[in-house]
């Protein structure tokens, strides 16, 4: 759906790209992007690991907010869910 997603819509392109650089500026910026992971089919097992799926998700669902905004459908609220694991402590 993503990469659909950034080849149909420019302007969901531009906020992945904005995501990515946004990412960049962390103290440890995580070693890809957003918009490679998910235009590069050869990476598309990475959505099975957290540390990628959770902003991966994210980001794909701040572009949808802000593509339908761009269509004029304004957001009362949004809401998420953790896509990570529980771990189990002994």
């Amino acid at each position: 759906m993503g990469s659909s997603l950034l080849k149909f819509y420019p302007s969901v392109l531009q906020t992945i790209r904005y995501l990515d650089q946004h990412l960049s500026t962390l103290s440890v910026p995580p070693s890809w992007t957003i918009e490679e992971v998910l235009v590069d089919s050869e990476q598309a097992f990475l959505v099975n690991d957290s540390e990628y799926s959770q902003p991966l998700c994210t980001a794909v669902q701040i572009a949808l907010v802000d593509l339908m905004a761009r269509w004029g459908v304004k957001a009362a609220a949004t809401i998420g869910h953790s896509s990570g694991k529980a771990s189990k402590s002994s």
